[in-house]
């Protein structure tokens, strides 16, 4: 596909999000990486947030929050903790 298509196709895509979830989340660098892998890899109409959340409870009323959310990742310190959704 060429620039112009590429570039129209990516205007009328809808918004995909993806994010990290646990906490503490000050500490992670994922925001920050995935971010600038989307800028090199030309990856448009994507974000990357942080979703502070300290208890796995907490992970379907995100999920009903935010319907554009199509990934996360869960900080290291929370990963045995949100293992039982897997």
């Amino acid at each position: 596909m060429n620039t112009t298509k590429n570039k129209m196709k990516a205007k009328t895509m809808k918004r995909r999000e993806f994010g990290i979830i646990g906490y503490p989340l000050g500490h992670s660098f994922s925001k920050a990486y995935f971010e600038r892998k989307f800028a090199e890899e030309k990856i448009e109409n994507v974000s990357y947030k942080k979703y502070p959340i300290e208890n796995i409870n907490f992970l379907p009323t995100l999920l009903d929050k935010e319907c554009s959310l199509c990934g996360f990742n869960v900080t290291i310190p929370q990963r045995g903790n949100y293992t039982v959704f897997g």
